[in-house]
């Protein structure tokens, strides 16, 4: 939580309130999906998958911005922090590993739009592209979960 709160206080202030929030549900339910379809008979909690998730766009947007020292920073942080996820089997594997990728996505969509790539000509326009588009991951994680949790991951991963 300490990490949250330091990268919340460093992305937050750089990307707007709202994309945070995409961001960070889009991450924890990536997170969730992934680590119900992994390790279905596994009880987790918290906001890990979240977390990764921001760490995640935070070195694509900080990439993206040309921020290198503060990219090559998070990227040691991503390192560690996974390393620890495969070090320690009480840890969820899946949760870490969704949340990152979603938070990639996320931070790829960011620094898409920030740039114009969306095919939207107005700040307003890329914006709702961008959290439709998060907001999709987001959906789809949620929806992924329901199925995995319905059909039992064996059946639905192989």
């Amino acid at each position: 939580m300490y990490l949250l709160f330091i990268l919340g206080r460093l992305l937050e202030p750089s990307i707007g309130s709202v994309r945070f929030v995409f961001l960070y549900f889009a991450s924890l339910l990536a997170g969730s999906f992934l680590a119900l379809a992994l390790t279905p008979d596994s009880v987790s909690a918290g906001a890990s998958g979240a977390i990764f998730g921001v760490l995640g766009a935070t070195f694509v947007i900080a990439r993206g911005r040309r921020l290198d020292a503060i990219a090559g920073q998070i990227g040691i942080l991503i390192l560690i922090n996974l390393v620890f996820t495969f070090a320690d089997t009480g840890v969820s594997l899946g949760a870490h590993a969704g949340g990152l990728v979603a938070g990639v996505l996320c931070g790829l969509l960011i620094v898409a739009g920030e740039r114009g790539k969306l095919g939207e000509s107005s700040s307003r326009g890329r914006l709702a592209v961008e959290l439709g588009a998060m907001g999709a991951i987001a959906v789809i994680s949620f929806v992924l979960a329901l199925m995995a949790a319905s059909w039992g991951a064996p059946y639905f991963i192989g």
